[in-house]
């Protein structure tokens, strides 16, 4: 599907696309990660690995098989383009997937010590839709 685009007083405005944005956060559990503030940048193959992860353990090669791109990530936070048929399978996916993943953290109570953990994380929809910056509005400092 071809992306139409129809000129409105002198600006160009995308009327059909095939893309969705969806905005992730890497949550550890909160009881196991209580007074501690996560200071680790997940990577964008760490990202990856987890939501395939993810797509598999719901839907098998199937969900591997989803196509999806990682936009940006910053700190425990992603947003992935997704093609817009596949928005239910990601979202359910990810919903209820929870896994161990190794991360830094300071203690909020003042102490200076950066120390690593073995956390219970899910992945948390924050948000999702068809246009991109409506996604990451005020989620991100290079935004």
């Amino acid at each position: 599907m071809t992306s139409q685009i129809a000129e409105q007083h002198g600006h160009h405005t995308v009327k059909d696309h095939d893309w969705h944005y969806i905005l992730l956060e890497l949550t550890p559990d909160p009881n196991s990660s209580q007074l501690k503030t996560i200071t680790d940048t997940i990577d964008k193959i760490t990202w990856k690995s987890k939501i395939l992860a993810g797509l598999s353990r719901s839907y098998g090669l199937l969900g591997e098989s989803l196509h999806f791109d990682i936009l940006m990530s910053e700190l425990t936070t992603a947003v992935i383009r997704i093609d817009k048929l596949d928005t239910e399978r990601f979202i359910n996916a990810l919903f209820g997937y929870v896994f161990k993943i190794q991360l830094s953290y300071n203690e909020s109570n003042g102490e200076a010590d950066v120390k690593s953990e073995e956390f219970d994380c899910y992945l948390r929809v924050v948000n999702h839709g068809d246009y991109l910056g409506l996604v990451v509005k005020n989620n991100f400092k290079s935004a």
